[in-house]
């Protein structure tokens, strides 16, 4: 009788850690599946909507990810040219897919800010770069008369923040990059590191909660930046 119940409780406990084993696995595998899904349906929710909102000749457009689309571009400006064409996420590659969207309505100026995602997610950074290439050659070929202002990649705090597989200096080395780059295409490079930055290189502590994105004060210091380029 004893070597019965021993044995039941052993199997009870088997099933237990089956059990366990399999709900932690179903877990981890829908959380994965989750975010890949949320991925895509922002970017596919996001550039339908675009589709029905062409860009037109008269238009001032912002470019990029989160960072981007989490500000109210036009009443920051009070300026109803403005459109905001930044999608949670996206990556040089992503904003590549679409630019073409946006080219076809010939805009009076494109103010782009594109990569923090592709380091974050392991693109290596001559594969940011040379998507960032191909972004600006489709608008110089599509869209010559378009006024371009390639934005810098911004720091990021990894005080606050400490999930990132980067650092600041991986920031600064591919701006440097992407100065020379616009350069080569004529287009206005802004540096907004240095006016983000700290006296530590990293993203000013008021202006983020989260170590990357921006609280409303830091879309006023981004504002200050470029006021003139976009009144100009």
């Amino acid at each position: 009788m004893k070597k019965l119940k021993v044995l039941l409780i052993l199997s009870l406990i088997f099933n237990l850690i089956f059990v366990l084993g399999g709900t932690a696995y179903a877990i981890k595998k829908f959380n994965t599946t989750s975010k890949i899904d949320v991925i895509y349906a922002t970017h596919y929710h996001r550039t339908s909507l675009f589709k029905l909102l062409p860009i037109k000749k008269d238009n001032i457009v912002f470019v990029g990810d989160s960072i981007t689309q989490r500000c109210e571009w036009d009443e920051l400006f009070n300026n109803s040219s403005i459109r905001n064409r930044g999608i949670d996420y996206d990556t040089t590659g992503n904003i590549l897919s679409r630019i073409g969207e946006i080219t076809k309505g010939k805009p009076e100026k494109i103010f782009i800010m594109a990569g923090i995602n592709d380091l974050q997610r392991g693109v290596s950074k001559d594969k940011l770069l040379s998507n960032y290439k191909y972004i600006l050659s489709i608008i110089k070929d599509k869209s010559p008369n378009t006024k371009v202002f390639v934005q810098s990649i911004l720091p990021v705090n990894t005080d606050t923040n400490t999930s990132f597989i980067f650092t600041n200096n991986d920031i600064k080395n591919v701006n440097s990059q992407l100065q020379k780059i616009a350069g080569g295409f004529g287009y206005k490079y802004i540096n907004l590191y240095k006016v983000f930055a700290d006296n530590k290189n990293q993203l000013k502590p008021y202006l983020t909660k989260d170590g990357i994105h921006l609280a409303g004060e830091g879309y006023l210091l981004w504002k200050k930046a470029i006021i003139n380029y976009v009144n100009q």
